[in-house]
């Protein structure tokens, strides 16, 4: 078991940027086993735009380059090809429908198509067929978000299953049904 890195260890501009938003922040294990973090809650209690890609080996940090949209309570899933979407969430005390991809092998972000409507606060999974499902969350103004929505990497769009289910029980069993 490698030992916990310690602030020393990470480099001081990196470790502030860490400390500053490390709240609401979303982890995603890349396929190489290093780490991906994401957002979170900034100064001001603002959304941040922050990402870093962590070494669990080594303990070391590094900034990945700012994504697109600033962002809490948002997903993120690792796709088939290793890259990883970033969805929805909340920027700017709003949710957003903002979507986009991280590169872990050039540690780019690429806008994609964005969600049908702002959501924060829901669920994803990779679809066997290597397609994503959303679903749940809020949209502004704590109105829940009905049915789900599915990305498609190859089109980099969204579109809505049919027989959408509002509960996010049923996901287990729409997952079955559309990998089916």
């Amino acid at each position: 078991m490698q030992p916990t890195p310690t602030r020393a260890e990470i480099p001081e501009e990196v470790a502030r940027s860490i400390v500053a938003t490390n709240i609401g922040q979303v982890a995603t294990a890349l396929s190489d086993g290093k780490v991906l973090v994401t957002g979170g809650v900034g100064e001001g209690l603002v959304a941040a735009d922050a990402a870093f890609v962590g070494d669990p080996a080594t303990g070391r940090w590094e900034p990945v380059g700012p994504m697109h949209t600033s962002r809490v309570l948002h997903t993120a899933t690792a796709l088939s090809d290793g890259s990883v979407l970033i969805a929805g969430g909340v920027s700017d005390f709003e949710s957003t429908a903002a979507a986009e991809v991280f590169n872990p092998d050039t540690k780019t972000w690429t806008r994609v198509g964005d969600l049908a409507g702002p959501v924060g606060g829901h669920t994803a999974v990779l679809l066997s067929d290597g397609r994503v499902l959303v679903s749940g969350g809020r949209s502004t103004g704590a109105t829940r978000e009905s049915g789900q929505q599915v990305y498609d990497p190859e089109t980099e769009s969204w579109t809505e299953p049919p027989h959408s289910p509002r509960d996010a029980a049923a996901i287990p069993l729409l997952c079955s049904k559309m990998a089916g």
